[in-house]
């Protein structure tokens, strides 16, 4: 499970560097990506904390899920907001663009420079 959920967040990562459209986005972030990370989170998340530690185990795993249920929280807005005021590219380019490989000085990318959207 955990090796299909990481295959699905490479997928869709990769997919993402190369949207042309916000349909693109919609499946490659919001359908492979959020498949992948729902099947890694909690399931990590768990298995890394339970191994851990073993007199709070309960203590560990609830604040590890309750912060992974908090970034959610304070992400999913902030993605709205950015995708409202400023389109769907430069909210993606605010959010991603650090994992973008185009970042790079040198390497090529499908973006040109001269891109409208």
């Amino acid at each position: 499970m955990i090796v299909v959920s990481l295959l699905l967040l490479g997928v869709g990562s990769i997919g993402a560097a190369y949207v042309q459209s916000l349909w693109h986005v919609c499946v490659t972030t919001g359908f492979f990506m959020a498949l992948g990370a729902g099947g890694v989170s909690m399931t990590t998340g768990s298995t890394i904390a339970a191994r851990w530690f073993e007199t709070r185990r309960g203590v560990a795993i609830g604040l590890t899920a309750g912060g992974m249920s908090a970034g959610q929280l304070v992400m999913v807005p902030l993605a709205m907001a950015l995708t409202l005021w400023f389109g769907w590219r430069t909210s993606y380019d605010a959010r991603h663009g650090q994992d973008d490989p185009r970042d790079l000085p040198g390497l090529p990318g499908p973006r040109s420079s001269s891109d409208p959207a």
